[in-house]
Order: structure tokens, then C-alpha cells, then sequence
């Protein structure tokens, strides 16, 4: 196989290098054949204007001298004769040499088909001749596989037999009272119950149903187990999410306590005076801070401050709209009037005079919605206390509050 394959190549390699050649070569000999006509035309030319001329130098003698002989006058003639005798022989071996190279080119020309139509054959016969082995061993594939299936059913039909010899030793068959021919049907029947019982039994299997039962459970339980395996990924990944949202919450999404700091930022006016009749004047400048720790925004209604001095009401101060983005301060400003008849008919005002400070409560509630990450919303409450203390004498005062928030 590996000698034929390698013939073939070296005849194609030898087929390539042929065709260059041969190009080559009548590219050659029509260069040369152009040259060859060119020098002959050329001479041809100058024989004729020398023939020419010789002939009209030699006619003015002729046409002057009359009188000449006509013997004279043909001697120029037959000399020219001469001359293009060996014009015609040029010719002539022109014309032979372009037959020889016409010849000499088919020549090569047939060859080289020839060349090719032996390689073609030759690769004709190799592609046969891989052809006819591939046919032999399908051949001989088959051969086989008949003569596996005939050795089955051979052995199959042994078994069937020997299963049938076995029970045959079972059946007896009496002679009283019956015919032959009732002793025939009789066997025959049994027979025939003894095959019946056969195909029911399987005493021969049927290996093709039994595989495609076993294909058909082995698909069923590979679909179940890839269901299981389905609802096994399908549980972790609501678990993982459960997990998630949970440390989302308690780490930062859970509701943190808002830090109110109330802040006085002095008494905007205060008189006190005891004569002729006790009388008060206080108002408070105060600056409310408050820090949004959360990481949800909160925007909350209008709202009031109050002011309480005893437990007795004494004072109130609007707090209007607005909101507080996630993790931000926000500062109010406001100004609260205290009712002085109120704060002077408290039975603790005398008292905290002469100690130099009085003492009150401040209470603050705001309702709006947590807005979580712009999408979510949520009501919400906060609500803040705080103790105010203010220095009649001094004229000052300070604060401490406290806040929470409900959702």
C-alpha cells in the first residue's frame, strides 16, 4: 500500500515537472522561429532592391542601344533567374523547419497526454483497488454477523429442544380404548399445549424487550434523580437568600436610634422683676440637631415642640416638613415663647428662683416614612425628650435629650 501511494506521488511530481518544460521549450523554438523569419525577410528585401536596380541600369542600355542583339537583352533575364532560385530554396527550408517544429511540438504535446492519462489510470486502479478491499471487509463484516446470528438461533434451537426433551419424558400416553388416530390428535395436542407453554414460559428470552425495559427505567430514574437534585439547588438557594437578607438586616438595614441634640443657643429675651408685681418675660433661641444614623431616609410631616414647666404646659414651638437623607445632620432653628402666668403661678417658681435655675421638660414627635434605597417605604415615628435648664441670673441655659424611632 505504502509503495503504491508512493509511486503515485512521484508520478504526479514527475507529470508537474513536464508541463514547465515542455512550455519552456516551444516558448524557445517560437523565439527562434521569429528570428529565423525576420533575417530572411530582411535579406529578401535587399535582393530585391538590388535586383531592381541591377534591372533598370541594364534596360537604359537596352533602350539607348536598339540596335543590340535581342541576345544581349536576355542575358540580364537569366541571370535574375538565378538569383531567386535560392529565394525558393529559403522557402522550402522554412517551411520543412516550421513542419518539424509543428511535429516535434505534438510530439511533446502527446506525450505529455499520455503522461497524464497514465497517471489518471494509475490513480484509477489505486482508488479500485481501495474500493474493492473496503467492499471485501464489508463483506466479510457480514459474513460474520450471518454466521453470529445463525450460530444464535442454531443454539437457540438446541435449547428449545433439550427443554423439550426434558418434558417429553413426561408424557405417557395409553392404549386402552383408543384408536391410532385418536392416539395422534392426542399427541398433537400435546404438542401443542407443550409450545403454548413454551411461549408463555419464555423458555427462549427476549433479549431485545428486556434491554428496552431496562432503558426505559434507567431514563426514568435519571429523570427523577436530576428532579431531586433540582428541588435540592432550588432549597439552598432560597436558604443562602433567607441568609442574606437577615445579615442585610441586623448589620445595615436595621432601624437605628436618630441622635436629637438640642442645643440653647440663648435666651432671645428675659425680664423678672418682683415690684410692684412679680411678672416674667422669657423667650428661647434654640438650634435642634438631628443625626440620621440609619441607612434609610426619613421624611417627616409637620410637627410642634412643646414646653413643660411642673408638668404644666407652658410654651410651644411649630416644627415644619421636611426630610432627612440616610446618614445625615440636619439642623432646626426655632424660637419658643414661654407663658409667663403659667410659669409664675407654679408653685415651684419661687423656689427655683432663689436657687438661680428653672427647670423644664421639652417633648417632640414626628410621624413621616423610611424611604429604603429610594424603592421601599415605611412609616415610621421618632419621638424625643428633653431636659432644659435656664439661669435666670446668669441668663443662659443647657440641654440633654434623648429620642427613639418606631417602625
Amino acid at each position: 500500500m505504502e509503495e503504491g501511494i508512493l509511486g503515485a506521488m512521484l508520478c504526479m511530481i514527475l507529470v508537474f515537472a513536464v508541463f514547465p518544460l515542455l512550455w519552456w521549450r516551444r516558448r524557445r523554438m517560437s523565439c527562434s522561429s521569429h528570428e529565423h523569419e525576420e533575417e530572411p525577410q530582411q535579406q529578401r528585401v535587399e535582393r530585391v532592391v538590388q535586383h531592381s536596380g541591377t534591372r533598370r541600369m541594364r534596360r537604359r542600355p537596352t533602350a539607348v542601344n536598339s540596335f543590340v542583339p535581342s541576345t544581349s537583352g536576355q542575358e540580364p533575364l537569366s541571370e535574375s533567374d538565378e538569383e531567386e532560385v535560392p529565394e525558393d530554396d529559403n522557402h522550402v527550408a522554412k517551411a520543412s523547419t516550421r513542419k518539424e517544429k509543428k511535429r516535434q511540438e505534438r510530439e511533446a504535446q502527446r506525450q505529455a497526454e499520455d503522461a497524464a492519462r497514465e497517471s489518471r489510470k494509475i490513480k484509477q486502479d489505486r482508488y479500485e483497488e481501495l474500493r474493492r478491499r473496503k467492499d471485501e471487509d464489508r463483506e466479510a463484516k457480514e459474513r460474520a454477523m450471518e454466521e453470529e446470528a445463525l450460530a444464535r438461533r442454531a443454539k437457540e434451537e438446541e435449547t428449545a429442544a433439550l427443554e423439550f426433551d426434558k418434558w417429553k419424558g413426561e408424557f405417557s400416553v395409553d392404549a386402552e380404548g383408543t384408536t391410532a388416530s385418536e392416539n395422534q390428535e392426542e399427541t398433537q395436542g400435546l404438542l401443542n399445549n407443550f409450545v403454548e407453554y413454551i411461549q408463555n414460559r419464555r423458555a427462549v428470552p427476549n433479549l431485545a424487550e428486556e434491554v428496552r425495559l431496562k432503558g426505559v427505567s434507567g431514563r426514568q430514574d435519571c429523570i427523577n434523580r436530576i428532579l431531586e437534585l433540582e428541588n435540592i439547588v432550588t432549597s439552598i438557594l432560597l436558604l443562602l437568600l433567607v441568609i442574606t437578607l437577615l445579615i442585610l438586616y441586623f448589620t445595615v438595614l436595621k432601624p437605628k436610634k436618630p441622635a436629637v441634640v438640642a442645643t440653647p443657643v440663648g435666651l432671645d429675651h428675659i425680664a423678672f422683676s418682683l415690684r410692684p408685681n412679680v411678672s416674667l418675660t422669657l423667650s428661647i433661641r434654640m438650634n435642634i440637631s438631628i443625626k440620621n444614623p440609619n441607612y434609610a431616609g426619613f421624611k417627616y410631616k409637620n410637627s410642634s415642640a412643646f414646653i413643660y414647666y411642673g408638668g404644666d404646659f407652658v410654651g410651644e414651638t411649630p416644627i415644619e416638613a421636611g426630610i432627612i437623607h440616610a446618614r445625615s445632620i440636619k439642623n432646626i432653628s426655632t424660637v419658643v415663647n414661654i407663658i409667663a402666668n403659667k410659669v409664675i403661678g407654679n408653685p415651684k417658681f419661687f423656689p427655683d428662683v432663689f436657687k438661680g435655675s428653672l427647670n423644664m421638660n421639652s417633648e417632640m414627635g414626628m410621624e413621616g416614612k423610611v424611604i429604603l434605597l429610594g424603592i421601599f417605604k415605611l412609616h415610621a415615628k421618632t419621638h424625643s425628650t428633653c431636659d432644659i435648664a435656664i439661669f435666670v441670673w446668669q441668663g443662659n441655659s443647657t440641654a440633654n435629650c434623648n429620642s427613639k424611632i418606631e417602625l
